[in-house]
């Protein structure tokens, strides 16, 4: 007589979160939801930045332009008063043409003061990294140009005038074929050729 095989079968337990069950293919301490997934750390590009440039633009002082304008005014000024009394003490015959002699004159002084706002606002300058450009023409332009490697010198030159407002010549002397650039009439002028120098990487004064 054949006897039916005896198998161990363990019986079987409620399923708890804190239970550890043990199978052939997996072991989980905990349900899937509460665990918490480890975030990857983020990639870091190997790709070099790109170094900041910083550039420098200015200008001639508008200061003098506007004291030429200021001039123009107080010679218009003085012109119309003096046209006034022309008008009353002038022959008569001339006395209509005395008007349009005194406009012609006034227009004299703000035609010499646009002309320097053209000038002043015509010419830049530009202070790069590895450079020193200096640019005029209103129409077409010209620039100039001294790699800041081949300066030789920077000199500040102030007159009493100049060192009154706090202006100056700024003067740099370089091997390249462009010899001499002069920034004309800038305001603090130590502060730019300390610049001109640091970062030619020329030791400072």
């Amino acid at each position: 007589m054949l006897l039916p095989a005896v198998i161990n079968a363990q019986p079987a337990l409620p399923f708890s979160p804190n239970l550890v069950y043990v199978d052939s293919d997996y072991i989980c301490a905990k349900r899937v939801s509460n665990c918490a997934m480890p975030e990857p750390a983020p990639q870091q590009s190997l790709e070099a930045k790109p170094t900041a440039t910083t550039v420098v633009v200015f200008r001639q002082t508008f200061l003098f332009v506007g004291l030429w304008y200021g001039l123009a005014v107080v010679l218009s000024v003085v012109l119309v008063v003096l046209g006034g009394v022309l008008e009353a003490i002038v022959w008569a015959p001339l006395a209509p043409a005395v008007p349009f002699i005194t406009i012609l004159l006034c227009l004299v002084p703000f035609l010499i003061a646009g002309i320097k706002h053209l000038q002043q606002w015509s010419e830049t300058y530009t202070l790069t990294d590895d450079r020193i450009e200096v640019s005029t023409g209103i129409l077409t332009k010209t620039t100039r140009n001294i790699p800041l490697s081949k300066v030789q010198d920077v000199t500040v030159e102030q007159t009493l005038l100049h060192r009154l407002f706090g202006l100056g010549n700024v003067v740099v002397d370089s091997a390249s074929a462009s010899r001499k650039i002069i920034l004309r009439w800038v305001v603090q002028p130590h502060s730019i050729a300390d610049q001109i120098l640091h970062r030619a990487g020329a030791p400072l004064p």
